[in-house]
């Protein structure tokens, strides 16, 4: 039987400063992230407007829909610099969807 890998997902925040190198760059950096894990990086979210959570919370209703379990940040800093911000964010993730979150920065 072949084994298939767990779906996730991953979100993060374009900056206005960010190259499209830049951009391609941290898109490979979480494929290989999601792959050395045995995880399947189904899509990535990407919020281009600073300030507005409305890709995130069309992220929280297809971890929903989908039942995903897995999310892959580049840093809690893509949720909001804002550190009270990101534990709201992080709360409705744990209590929506129950999605493990990982941040590329939580190498082995």
């Amino acid at each position: 039987m072949t084994h298939v890998p767990d779906s996730a997902f991953a979100y993060m925040r374009v900056f206005c400063d960010v190259t499209d190198e830049q951009l391609y760059t941290m898109e490979q950096r979480i494929a290989r992230f999601a792959g050395g894990r045995g995880l399947q990086l189904v899509t990535i979210f990407c919020e281009h407007d600073n300030g507005s959570q409305a890709v995130f919370g069309e992220m929280v209703e297809a971890l929903q829909r989908t039942k995903t379990q897995h999310l892959i940040l580049p840093s809690l800093r893509h949720l909001s610099p804002q550190r009270l911000l990101q534990e709201a964010m992080l709360t409705r993730l744990e209590i929506d969807t129950n999605a493990e979150v990982y941040e590329l920065s939580d190498r082995p």
